[in-house]
């Protein structure tokens, strides 16, 4: 009896662990698979004196960690969170870590450098990287599991004064906690010659290879070194590329505007749905933004950040217009819906030996087409040359276009029809309506058919081979 229990409660557990490693391993393909995988994202930005008066003196940072926050509400997946932190000996939660989805430009313009003046030392003084990455570390939570992946950016400079024994050993050890829970750390050094001491120099050239040696470790993943002055579509580029996100910014054209600047977007695909327009603004003083219009264009719905949508817009290119001193980051998303070709001969049941036309509708009430760019081909049976149809009225195509044109001659058989449609080269995607095609024998084969054996002279068998042609498409002359 007792032998019998202890049977079924091994039997309970073992059944018991079988389900959750099964469950673990569900978990691990929908997260390698890219399904429901979190992202947290923080920004550290140094706001201490060597950096605020000397290595970013212009607020390149504050620039950046902007940016940063622009850049991912556009392209990351909607599982990424993202927070903002500014510290000194201290650490200040400027925006919480919370997803994208809830970020707005009001948090945005909380992104912002504490003021530092030259003649009070005691404001901005001192730097704590590692009480910073610390805080990050616990907002993040549990990392480096497959469905959670965590990025810290730090940006700050190269001097390493934290009073530590030897020099950044708290760092280094966050470095190592962070690394050891799957923490991805980023950072952005920045560096000023021109305006830095003797003394800071120095501190630099001693404390790079300290940072090297982190990288070189994998305590980092990545660091970057800017020098001033700075080139910031080289810095976007760079933390952008670090995080494995250099296609998405790849999308992305720039404006340098000086004043009001103008740029044409287009042309853009027929048939479409929507078009969103991202655009990430970059100005040279934050506290003086840049402003974005569409003149001439129909008004678009306007998104919680600077996204903008038009709803089946019916225009090739876009006027854009840009009214500001700084940056400005733009990309373009049409998104296209298929619309429906239907494909049919003319008459419906051609027979052998008979011409022919082949004709190409397409239909959609929202299908606004500029049939000088539209080009449709037909392809009748395999292998056989693509035919070009010509445009005979609004959503229409044919070929033969006159009736003086000649048609490929066909043997009796059933066939199978497609047709390209493009516009400007670009192939439109369009639901196909009869793809099959069947010809007939002609009657003038049926009666011959029914002729004895005797009859066939000389003369009836040319006629014969005449309509019995190989089953394919002849070439037009």
């Amino acid at each position: 009896m007792l032998l019998q229990r202890m049977r079924r409660i091994l039997y309970s557990v073992l059944i018991f662990i079988l389900l959750i490693f099964s469950l673990a391993q569900l978990t691990s393909v929908k997260a390698e698979d890219g399904g429901d995988v979190r992202r947290d994202v923080v920004i550290l930005i140094d706001n201490s004196r060597s950096v605020a008066l000397t290595n970013d003196e212009e607020g390149n940072r504050i620039r950046a960690a902007r940016f940063l926050a622009h850049f991912l509400k556009a392209v990351a997946p909607e599982n990424t969170a993202l927070g903002v932190s500014r510290f000194t000996l201290t650490s200040t939660q400027l925006v919480g870590l919370k997803p994208l989805s809830d970020w707005t430009e009001g948090d945005v313009a909380k992104i912002v450098a504490e003021p530092c003046p030259r003649d009070q030392k005691e404001i901005c003084k001192g730097t704590n990287r590692a009480l910073a990455l610390q805080r990050a570390l616990r907002a993040m939570g549990d990392c480096g599991m497959n469905d959670h992946i965590c990025d810290v950016v730090l940006l700050t400079d190269i001097p390493l004064s934290e009073t530590d024994s030897p020099p950044a050993q708290k760092l280094e050890n966050m470095l190592y906690n962070a690394s050891e829970n799957g923490v991805n750390t980023y950072v952005v050094l920045f560096n000023n010659e021109n305006r830095a001491t003797d003394e800071m120099k120095w501190l630099a050239l001693e404390s790079l290879p300290i940072w090297q040696k982190w990288e070189n470790n994998q305590l980092v993943q990545s660091i970057i070194s800017v020098t001033s002055p700075v080139t910031v579509t080289y810095l976007y580029d760079s933390i952008a590329d670090s995080m494995a996100m250099e296609n998405e910014f790849s999308e992305f054209g720039s404006i340098v505007s000086s004043g009001v600047t103008t740029r044409t977007l287009g042309p853009f695909p027929p048939l479409m749905k929507q078009l969103r327009v991202d655009v990430i603004p970059d100005p040279a003083l934050p506290d003086h933004p840049l402003s974005v219009q569409f003149p001439g264009a129909p008004p678009p719905i306007k998104g919680d950040f600077d996204d903008y949508h038009w709803l089946l817009p019916d225009f090739e290119r876009l006027t854009m217009t840009v009214q500001g001193q700084g940056l400005l980051f733009y990309r373009d998303a049409p998104e296209t819906m298929p619309a429906d070709l239907f494909i049919s001969a003319i008459p419906p049941q051609p027979k052998a030996g008979k011409p022919f036309s082949v004709q190409a509708v397409i239909t959609g009430s929202h299908v606004l087409l500029d049939e000088s760019r539209t080009h449709v081909q037909a392809m009748l049976g395999a292998g056989n040359k693509a035919i070009t149809l010509s445009n005979v009225a609004p959503g229409v195509w044919q070929y033969p276009a006159h009736p003086e044109d000649k048609w490929p001659i066909l043997g009796a058989g059933d066939y199978a029809i497609s047709a390209n449609v493009d516009v400007d080269g670009e192939k439109l995607p369009l639901r196909l309506h009869g793809d099959k095609l069947h010809v007939a024998e002609s009657e003038q084969v049926a009666r011959l058919s029914i002729y004895p054996t005797r009859v066939f002279t000389d003369q009836v068998i040319k006629l014969t081979l005449a309509y019995f042609v190989d089953d394919e498409l002849v070439k037009v002359p």
